[in-house]
């Protein structure tokens, strides 16, 4: 019997260690799998020499073109297989790990007669943090979609479509683009049949470095996710353990679950300890793209005392009947599209039993209004003669600190933009790159910001990623600003925040928090930190104190308005 030819589509750009590594493991696939199949690689790189040498040592087919369009130049990787006689293709980006199973599992399909494949979820591993995630694929409506990485395509198909998946002049959403063409051409009652990833123990990993980070909150937005609590353990289960070796870099921490803090935030439903029928249900209501952002915090406690915590947008939520007991946890202002819903959801007391959570919201009118409702607020001013109830601020804190050396990492959050070109000059200047400190900036995507940046060779977060990823080992740096809830974020981690002038009230060394008059003088605090272990774990005790403290503080107050 003729054995299969499958191709192997990608493309390249930048990243070219991590690439060189996906490659590599791909080579060794084809090798592997030589006696079931002929595998085919072939990619498109706009690099020059670079690319080419990354992908011919590798066994690949090899095309230049330009990065822009992104469409185009995946065609031209596709049409490299023209002339090759395949079966079919399989898409995967450059950053994608498939492991063995797949292979198998398309096979044992290909063998049955279906030829649109896919696999219905994916994992995400993040070289920076260490950490994994299991995104489960789409949620209604999109719940027969698959992603782009793992789709396969039979050679009928891509026939019918004359070698050119993609629709010409594309620089995004290619995935959904290419299904649209595939069904326009083929077939609108189309699908892929869905690979089971987790039944059928397939992984398809997308390796995120420091160069391209893909938005975790997008792909919560999309579909249910959760975190794998042992990443080096998982991946030795699916690859080889040289591979696995090099995915971990030794700045890349080796998580386990007691690293972490019990979060169950990526799924839509966390059911923990007992209830009973009366106790009612903690609402947590919130823009999808944004559940693993300042809700943490607050979920992570009611959790600890054994309270269902259920994730809703705020439309599931308003279709929803109110039940006796229930408990609507309402995100701040800013992750609303108006006011107006903010206030809508707070003003439903007569209904539910409703906690706001306003920290970063300005003095102003609008908490002005929240003092005047018979609700709880988290993160505001206390204040007597008001019918509100004022909670201390939740902590989400991990069961122990991370070891020392994975935390030599500043994070400048939410600076103004005028000071961002000084905090980067500042950073080079001490050298505390040279000292493998990495400096992540806060700050919206598509801004002056965002492009300085990129300029500088600096990394850096998406706002809300900053929130929702946790990163427990990172040094905060305040320059004169109100502090938001990235500034406590550290110090729930263990680590300590230095500010550039006068700290918050309230908060001095004692609790792991350092004031410096300037930037220069702030760096140099910082270099301090990270080189001096000692040092370290004293300001880092000092701080996991405080949160602690903070969370039973927070607790108590919740038990007593909420028994």
């Amino acid at each position: 019997m003729t054995k299969p030819r499958i191709g192997y589509v990608t493309a390249m750009w930048k990243r070219p260690e991590l690439t060189d590594m996906v490659f590599s493991h791909v080579a060794f696939l084809k090798e592997k799998l030589a006696d079931k199949l002929e595998l085919i690689p072939a990619v498109a790189g706009s690099e020059g020499d670079v690319s080419r040498a990354i992908a011919e040592r590798n066994g690949f087919l090899y095309a230049e073109a330009p990065n822009s369009p992104l469409s185009n130049k995946w065609n031209a990787s596709l049409a490299l297989l023209r002339e090759q006689d395949v079966d079919g293709v399989c898409i995967f980006g450059s950053d994608d790990l498939p492991n063995e199973t797949y292979f198998l599992r398309l096979l044992e399909e290909l063998s049955r007669g279906r030829d649109l494949l896919g696999v219905d979820g994916m994992y995400f591993f993040d070289q920076f943090t260490g950490r994994m995630f299991d995104w489960k694929g789409y949620r209604a409506p999109r719940e027969k979609d698959v992603p782009g990485a793992g789709r396969f395509l039979h050679r009928r198909y891509i026939e019918r479509l004359n070698w050119r998946l993609w629709p010409d002049g594309l620089e995004s959403c290619l995935d959904n683009a290419m299904f649209q063409r595939l069904r326009a051409h083929c077939g609108q009652d189309l699908y892929f049949y869905q690979l089971r990833h987790e039944e059928e123990r397939i992984a398809v990993v997308d390796v995120k470095s420091q160069t391209f980070m893909s938005s975790i909150e997008s792909l919560a937005a999309a579909g249910p996710m959760t975190i794998i609590g042992n990443p080096y353990a998982f991946l030795e289960q699916h690859f080889d353990s040289a591979l696995v070796a090099k995915l971990f870099l030794p700045q890349t921490p080796r998580l386990t679950e007691e690293d972490l803090p019990v979060s169950e935030i990526w799924k839509n439903s966390a059911p923990h300890g007992k209830r009973t029928d009366t106790e009612g249900n903690i609402f947590c209501v919130a823009h999808p793209a944004l559940l693993g952002s300042l809700a943490h915090d607050a979920l992570f406690a009611f959790q600890q005392m054994g309270r269902t915590v259920r994730t809703l947008t705020p439309q599931e939520f308003l279709m929803r009947e109110p039940q006796k007991n229930d408990i609507l946890y309402v995100q701040p202002v800013d992750c609303y599209n108006s006011q107006d819903l903010f206030t809508l959801l707070c003003a439903s007391h007569r209904l539910y039993r409703v906690v706001a959570d306003c920290r970063g919201l300005p003095d102003g009118p609008l908490l002005q209004r929240l003092y005047a409702l018979p609700i709880a607020l988290i993160g505001a001013p206390a204040r007597t003669g008001v019918p509100a109830t004022v909670l201390p601020l939740p902590f989400s804190v991990p069961a122990r600190p991370l070891p020392f050396v994975l935390r030599g990492n500043i994070m400048a959050s939410l600076l103004p933009s005028a000071l961002m070109e000084e905090v980067a000059s500042s950073y080079v200047a001490s050298q505390l790159h040279a000292r493998h400190v990495n400096l992540f900036f806060g700050t919206d995507e598509g801004t002056p910001t965002n492009a300085l940046l990129q300029k500088t060779g600096i990394f850096f977060y998406s706002q809300w990623r900053c929130f929702s990823l946790r990163q427990l080992f990172q040094v905060s740096l305040s320059c004169g600003r109100r502090p938001g809830p990235e500034f406590f974020l550290s110090l729930a981690g263990g680590t300590p925040a230095v500010c550039v002038g006068r700290a918050p009230d309230g908060l001095r060394p004692e609790q792991g928090v350092f004031e410096t008059k300037n930037l220069t003088e702030a760096m140099s605090l910082l270099k301090l930190l990270t080189s001096n272990a000692a040092c370290w774990q004293q300001a880092s005790d000092r701080a996991l104190a405080f949160a602690r403290a903070g969370q039973a503080a927070f607790a108590a107050q919740f038990g007593k308005l909420f028994p």
